[in-house]
């Protein structure tokens, strides 16, 4: 198993590691052991209404925030309202262009049905 996270999540996926690994020491080979995948691109999903910032549970407004349980309809209008770039070029460049760098990181996540 292959969990792909940011890398503040790895600690998680240690731990869940060395139980599985016991356990399947001490009883049967009952469960996979997980491996932490850090991609080089698209680590970190930024927030959708203030892209500087890393998108989280905790942040202060939902409306940049994709959650698992949001209706198909919410998801939609949260990613068709994400700020974007005032200009009419399009380019990666996350220092100057945070806004459009978001939704270009991820086309797969966001459209795959």
């Amino acid at each position: 198993m292959h969990d792909q996270l940011g890398e503040d999540q790895s600690q998680h996926v240690e731990l869940a590691r060395d139980i599985a690994q016991r356990f399947n020491t001490r009883y049967s080979p009952t469960f996979t052991i997980p491996r932490a995948v850090n991609p080089p691109v698209a680590a970190r999903i930024m927030d959708l209404a203030s892209p500087g910032d890393k998108m989280s549970k905790s942040a202060p407004s939902t409306a940049g925030v994709l959650r698992l349980l949001d209706e198909p309809d919410v998801l939609r209008r949260k990613v068709m309202r994400a700020v974007t770039d005032t200009d009419s070029v399009v380019s990666y460049d996350p220092d100057r262009k945070p806004g459009i760098i978001e939704p270009a990181r991820h086309p797969g996540r966001l459209y795959r049905r």
